[in-house]
């Protein structure tokens, strides 16, 4: 396990494409495990993609949406956007 951040590279009603930024990535239980470039992420989906933010001064933190798509050679990350998550689980888009 290890939490990443990352740069949203393109924001759609549908999806959040996001490049992993090795450089922020932390191991949360000290396990010395911090994935390299281009690690096989796979297994990832179905895992909470957190967004970080603001209304004027307020920042806070909410759910971005649900990743669905993993491409390790780019160190990316793909989710299907939480608006588009229906009250049953399912996806709309």
């Amino acid at each position: 396990m290890f939490l990443a951040t990352g740069r949203t590279i393109s924001v759609t009603n549908e999806q959040i494409k996001t490049q992993i930024e090795h450089d922020a990535l932390i191991d949360p239980f000290a396990l010395g495990r911090i994935p390299d470039p281009g690690y096989d992420i796979g297994g990832m989906s179905g895992g909470p993609m957190i967004s970080l933010l603001w209304s004027g001064s307020l920042l806070y933190w909410a759910l971005g949406g649900v990743i669905s798509e993993g491409w390790p050679t780019l160190d990316l990350i793909i989710a299907h956007s939480a608006d588009g998550i229906t009250e049953l689980g399912t996806v709309r888009f």
